[in-house]
């Protein structure tokens, strides 16, 4: 079976059916981390541009070689990639390549003569090579992580494009220094201790991903809403209590990370960023669903969990592109009809919440790969599950359930259940047709006996049985 999640085989054949020259398969962008090449990619014989920024990418292969009319590979942030096959630096038309690089001589040689090269360095790898790095040519981006101990190099200001992180660093202020880089494209200052953040970072109008996670931050300042060529914009684990309106003037934002903050609600305003595809609310307090939210038509990622929502409004049926939704942990009692029409969700996520039954219409997400409904109240489940042909992961766990519908037999691509922490005294007979089921969760149940039938399961490596009332197995 395939591993590569669906959300990225949907944007190759995307990619395939209408010809793309790019695709940017960026952990940032796809919130996955995919650990190969899919090798559906080397299909795109048209593609000129392949982003694989920040995976966990271990090996470039041969069939790299495919890619014939590829003109920009970006790999850096691979931090695992350690073999690289000759055919890479023989592809005729490749202008770009981006790497997370061991600095050594032997790869200097090998890709000096590509025109333009970037390279992710640790402080050490460039402080020891500045003379070295100082003579490539080539250099056009440079990632760089820095503690501040030395001042940044002149010849660092030439650098065409320039990603620097100062992540980790204890830093309660930034330096002077910062606003002369005009050049900056990604700036990383999560993990510090920041509390405000200078006006002359509006000089960097360059950048187009700005990190401040995990900082103290009380206030967003409006100047941000001046930096308009941001599309990543990380702000989660603060303090903040409001978002200011000039936010809503950043027309490219694509991804907006607010998780962790204790925002009760968030200005209407931000309705206005129609490029958004993920925003990401965890961890806040809100009380409603923002009505803002039905006008980001380009929406992917929503998350909304771990809040203090008590309903789902019908305008979230307004999100035609979404496929992942997380509602977890909030206080939900009902699950509306009008979340059906959300018909490219691939995921849902609602556990934690106070459902005391699923209706037959959740049988209508017929894209469905993934649905978590553990810690929950659930006495039944309907038999329209069924029809939830996709589905690939079920949680049904810390529910009250006796049994599952005959009707979960037809769920022919499911490969984990998980029914654990119910009231099953006996397996459910339906469970002994689910051919692809790899693992299968029946801890705290009441079971006395293991049926035959389980033996059908021929792709199961995971059974577990603990904390039953079994006094035998087959």
């Amino acid at each position: 079976m395939n591993s590569t999640p669906k959300y990225i085989l949907e944007q190759i054949k995307i990619a395939k059916e209408q010809q793309l020259k790019e695709l940017n398969l960026s952990s940032l962008t796809t919130g996955y981390y995919l650990e190969k090449i899919p090798i559906e990619v080397f299909e795109l014989e048209q593609l000129e541009k392949l982003n694989l920024k920040d995976n966990e990418i271990k090996k470039i292969p041969s069939e790299i070689s495919k890619l014939k009319n590829l003109k920009s590979l970006d790999l850096i942030g691979n931090r695992q990639l350690t073999e690289i096959s000759q055919q890479l630096e023989r592809l005729p038309n490749l202008i770009f390549l981006g790497l997370r690089w061991n600095i050594n001589n032997l790869l200097l040689e090998r890709f000096r003569h590509i025109p333009q090269l970037g390279l992710s360095l640790s402080e050490e790898q460039l402080t020891a090579r500045q003379d070295s790095l100082a003579l490539l040519k080539n250099l056009t981006l440079l990632r760089m992580k820095w503690n501040l101990s030395k001042s940044f190099p002149s010849w660092i200001e030439k650098v065409e494009k320039l990603e620097l992180d100062l992540s980790g660093n204890q830093l309660t202020s930034l330096p002077s220094g910062i606003s002369r880089l005009g050049n900056l494209t990604q700036l990383y200052l999560r993990n510090n201790k920041l509390t405000s953040l200078p006006k002359s970072l509006k000089k960097l109008t360059h950048l187009n991903l700005l990190h401040l996670g995990c900082n103290k931050l009380t206030i967003v300042p409006d100047f941000l809403g001046d930096l308009d060529n941001l599309t990543w914009l990380y702000l989660y684990s603060n303090q903040l209590t409001t978002i200011p309106n000039s936010l809503a003037k950043l027309a490219h934002l694509t991804k907006l990370d607010l998780n962790f903050n204790q925002l009760t609600n968030l200005p209407e305003s931000l309705g206005n960023l129609v490029n958004l595809t993920g925003i990401y609310l965890r961890g806040n307090k809100l009380t409603n669903v923002p009505e803002f939210l039905n006008k980001l038509s380009h929406l992917i990622w929503l998350d909304l969990s771990d809040n203090q929502l008590t309903n789902i409004p019908e305008s979230l049926s307004k999100l035609p592109r979404l496929i992942w939704l997380d509602l977890s942990d909030n206080q939900l009692t009902n699950i509306p009809e009008s979340l059906t029409k959300l018909v490219h969700l691939n995921e849902l996520n609602l556990n934690f919440n106070k459902l005391t039954n699923l209706p037959k219409y959740i049988g209508n997400l017929a894209n469905l790969a993934l649905l978590d409904v553990s810690d929950n109240q659930l006495t039944n489940i309907p038999q329209s599950i069924g029809n939830l042909r996709a589905l690939a992961h079920l949680d049904l766990s810390y529910n009250q359930l006796v049994n599952v519908p005959d009707s979960l037999s037809k769920l022919i691509n499911l490969t984990q259940l998980d029914l654990s922490s119910n009231k099953f005294v006996t397996i459910p007979e339906s469970i002994g047709n689910l051919r692809a089921l790899t693992q299968l969760d029946l801890r705290n149940n009441q079971l006395t006996t293991v049926p035959e039938f389980l033996s059908n399961l021929r792709a199961l490596t995971q059974l577990d049985l603990r904390n039953n009332q079994l006094t035998t197995v087959p």
